[in-house]
């Protein structure tokens, strides 16, 4: 399975920059799911999926969208970093490159409810779900927040930084930069996040809608913001990795929940 992930991992590397969580992050919150589920909804899952493990689905929405513009905003909803709740029409709007992250979730339940949907149609939903509940989780991929001259900053992709002595942006930094940083394996990782969760009070993460699960990650990230050009190290570092681990254990944790509900 490690080699397995090591080459997924390098394949999506090389199509597209944008994405919520790098793959290291999406295996991972994968990886905690699947553990996490009753053996019948495993099975359930697997059947969906060919026989292949919940982690084999992670990447498909990013490697999609290389293509397919048209669902780039399904990654991401845009909560302005002064706004203090969501609103659809706002935030979500429906535009030539999609929706929102919000709606595009419900949409993939939907469909894998669905017992008269076509089985590719259900692997698919499965596969965007399994991503999506990811992204939600990335608190850069709930908040947009302006720059001096008006305009976006993207979650942070137009907040250039220093980590550590090489230049990032913040987004990118939230994406990947500070789950490599760690030099743990996705195995290793999610071990890890197991280990957190069952020290963890079951009501913080089985309660709440993907709109509270948004507003937590626009939270999450207003804490975090930085000025363009910051130089960031140890201490940033030290401060947020436990921020990042927590969001993925949580996205894991609510991934196998919503599952458990579908598939039960």
């Amino acid at each position: 399975m490690r080699i397995f992930i090591a080459a997924m991992l390098l394949i999506v590397s090389l199509g597209g920059n944008a994405r919520a969580w790098g793959p290291e992050g999406h295996v991972v919150v994968a990886i905690v799911a699947e553990d996490r589920l009753r053996p019948e909804t495993r099975k359930a899952v697997r059947k969906i999926l060919s026989g292949a493990p919940l982690a084999t689905a992670a990447l498909f929405a990013d490697e999609y969208r290389v293509t397919h513009p048209e669902i780039t905003r399904w990654h991401f909803v845009d909560i302005p970093f002064e706004a203090s709740s969501y609103d659809e029409a706002r935030d979500c709007a429906v535009l030539t490159n999609g929706d929102c992250i919000i709606h595009a979730i419900e949409r993939a339940k939907a469909v894998i409810r669905d017992p008269k949907a076509k089985p590719s149609d259900r692997a698919d939903a499965l596969k965007y779900l399994v991503h999506f509940i990811g992204d939600l989780h990335q608190p850069f991929h709930a908040i947009e927040r302006k720059q001096a001259d008006g305009s976006g900053d993207e979650g942070g992709n137009k907040v250039n930084v220093k980590f550590f002595g090489s230049d990032t942006n913040l987004h990118a930094l939230w994406d990947s930069g500070m789950i490599l940083h760690t030099e743990r394996t996705a195995e290793d990782y999610a071990a890890q996040l197991k280990q957190q969760l069952a020290g963890m009070d079951e009501a913080v993460w089985r309660t709440g809608t993907t709109v509270d699960w948004a507003m937590e990650s626009q939270a999450a990230a207003k804490l975090a913001y930085v000025d363009d050009n910051a130089v960031l190290g140890q201490v940033y570092f030290d401060a947020q990795i436990v921020v990042v681990d927590r969001r993925l254990a949580l996205a894991g944790a609510r991934l196998a929940w919503i599952l458990e509900d579908i598939l039960k």
